[in-house]
């Protein structure tokens, strides 16, 4: 037998393997519909996109509303997403589950009926109830829940008056955030996982020399570099500009620090999502009307002022220098990213 072929075999496969792990770190799964009446649940490599998403599963006979509401989260301890598929000319909401790795549905349970699920984010936990997540019931009030996808068996944790504005689960401090207002302002509770404790509720701002107004429901997510909370806003400033932006939460002063990763006076942020590697880097999906013609400056040198028409974009910002590194065309209209 011929041993050092064997071991050089060996070697040239560790190789592979190896290369081809590190290549998929860059590796996201993202969600968006179909021309059809379906959803598709596919990747994309975030180093190098390319023109669109690849498909790796298509659910015929749902749409997905997007992630306005954060409807749609993302276990990366188990591989699994979840997200609110909805049947067209029907009020009846499913909660479905995708194997990423097998690429198949593995959990599809019905909501129920009248009920807005909002706020989905999981715990990282291969445990049975592992989703937070919220939902109004006919008195009008915000329940807080955490629900079993599979099941749909629920854990009650929390009531409150309030209208929902933003949640996440925050890895670092194992605590489920969520942002809602009431008729005294912007405010945030914290709840602990495993459940029943509520941590401490806060008043949010936002800082800066003219503090910006939200005008819409935000979209919150974890940052493994900041290992903090971070917000894509639709703001509007006393001059009653539309912008849209990232910013950090700090938790301690209860305001959000808000960035130069800002939007153009034509772009419309869809979704955002930090390097969950621990890497510098953000990638948020953007709609734009023309990008070219609201720019001030005709400078090559800036990666934003690219000389297309409108569409969608991913842009790449580092975290740190808060610069836009890229703005790459790209044909998928995505509509959650992970």
């Amino acid at each position: 037998m011929n041993y050092f072929f064997i071991f050089t075999i060996l070697i040239i496969l560790n190789i592979t393997i190896a290369a081809t792990a590190s290549s998929s770190n860059s590796l996201g799964v993202v969600i968006w519909n179909g021309d059809d009446v379906s959803v598709n649940i596919g990747t994309v490599d975030y180093s190098n996109p390319g023109s669109e998403a690849t498909v790796m599963l298509t659910i015929d006979s749902f749409t997905f509303t997007g992630d306005a509401l954060t409807q749609s989260t993302y276990n990366y301890a188990t591989n699994k997403l979840t997200f609110v598929g909805t049947q067209p000319y029907s009020v009846q909401g499913y909660l479905i589950t995708v194997d990423c790795i097998t690429w198949k549905v593995v959990g599809k349970v019905f909501l129920p009926v009248g009920y807005t699920f909002s706020g989905l984010a999981y715990d990282q936990s291969k445990t049975d109830h592992n989703i937070f997540t919220t939902f109004y019931q006919g008195n009008n009030r915000l329940q807080i829940i955490k629900i079993n996808p599979y099941t749909q068996d629920m854990k009650f944790l929390d009531t409150l008056d309030g209208v929902y504005q933003a949640a996440a689960y925050n890895f670092n401090t194992k605590q489920y955030y969520l942002s809602f207002t009431n008729n005294t302002g912007l405010f945030m509770k914290s709840y602990f996982s495993p459940p029943n404790k509520v941590v401490e509720v806060k008043q949010i701002g936002f800082i800066g020399s003219s503090p910006p107004i939200l005008i819409s429901q935000y979209n919150l997510m974890f940052n493994p570099y900041q290992k903090s909370l971070m917000g894509m806003f639709q703001l509007s400033n006393y001059d009653s500009q539309v912008i849209n932006g990232l910013g950090f939460l700090s938790w301690e002063t209860g305001f959000f620090n808000m960035t130069e990763m800002m939007g153009l006076d034509a772009d419309t942020f869809i979704t955002t999502v930090p390097d969950m590697n621990g890497g510098t880097l953000i990638y948020t999906f953007c709609f734009t009307t023309n990008p070219s013609s609201s720019t001030e400056s005709s400078s090559s040198d800036s990666p934003s002022l690219v000389n297309l028409d409108g569409g969608i974009f991913i842009q790449t910002w580092n975290s740190t220098s808060c610069e836009l590194l890229s703005t790459v065309p790209f044909k998928t209209a995505v509509l959650s990213a992970f």
